[in-house]
């Protein structure tokens, strides 16, 4: 885990896509994050079938896109209920408070082997993560009915960058893959905020 952490410099960038689907439903969100010393920003796009969202997050501001196209993005303050949620989806989209979580509940690593990914090497581990350590790192509580430990499955870039994680929960079934690792990206405050 520390050389994974140690791997994302101060300022960096990456490209987030992730894939969910279980209980008859599906999900996936594409998403651009910038860290900086100061905080991350991130565009994201989530559809599922029949729906699409957007959210930008810069300076923890939050706008997302009105359902009519033309309409441009609205900033979500604060008290507003919704907030909250936009903010969870946030931290799931944040690599690196994931990592910080995984390392407060790691229970189990296991090297698996080298495999490879659009064909570059990886080195794939399985992780055993405690969930009530790793959601009281994030600041969440364990869900009511969910399990005690998950497994990850962790493949890693030779620079030790997370390329893929993959894992099951309760029947839902996630892999999220992170490429273009600090190329340079613009996240900014929709235009007219």
């Amino acid at each position: 885990m520390p050389a994974m952490e140690a791997a994302v410099p101060a300022s960096a960038t990456a490209r987030v896509q992730v894939g969910m689907s279980g209980h008859g439903r599906t999900m996936d969100f594409d998403a651009v994050l910038a860290y900086e010393p100061d905080g991350a920003s991130m565009e994201m796009t989530s559809r599922t079938p029949g729906e699409e969202f957007s959210m930008i997050v810069v300076d923890d501001r939050y706008f997302i896109a009105e359902p009519d196209a033309d309409a441009g993005y609205r900033e979500v303050s604060g008290d507003d209920p919704l907030a909250v949620q936009l903010r969870s989806q946030f931290a799931s989209a944040d690599l690196t408070t994931t990592f910080a979580a995984w390392r407060a509940g790691l229970e189990k690593v296991e090297v698996v082997g080298e495999e490879e990914i659009d064909g570059r090497p990886t080195c794939h581990y399985r992780l055993k993560v405690d969930m009530a350590e790793a959601g009281a790192a994030r600041g969440d509580d364990l869900p009511a009915g969910g399990p005690p430990t998950v497994d990850y499955e962790l493949f890693l870039q030779r620079d030790d960058l997370m390329r893929r994680v993959r894992f099951d929960v309760l029947g839902a079934v996630a892999e999220m893959n992170a490429t273009r690792w600090n190329e340079p990206v613009s996240i900014e405050v929709p235009a007219g905020h």
